[in-house]
């Protein structure tokens, strides 16, 4: 398992197209890995728009996730440019 910590800059945090954006990334692995989102010490399954939308905007807010299984490490990067990357917004 590995985690890397996250603020999210862009200026509209985790709304419902860019929650989209990273399911949609992170869904072909669902078969293989865990994907874990927390914020505050509440845990969400990554692979469920809705879990992670109670998650809150977190604008300029820590976040951690968690990924778990085969090709955690290629996962966790392409959720790292992603997540860098705006979303893609």
């Amino acid at each position: 398992m590995i985690k890397k910590n996250f603020i999210i800059m862009n200026w509209l945090g985790l709304h419902a197209r860019s929650v989209a954006n990273l399911v949609k990334l992170i869904l072909p692995y669902r078969e293989e890995c865990e994907i874990v989102i927390e914020k505050d010490s509440n845990k969400v399954n990554a692979f469920s728009i809705i879990d992670v939308l109670t998650l809150g905007d977190c604008i300029r807010e820590e976040i951690t996730i968690y990924v778990n299984g085969l090709k955690e490490e290629y996962i966790m990067r392409q959720i790292t440019v992603m997540i860098e990357n705006g979303f893609g917004e």
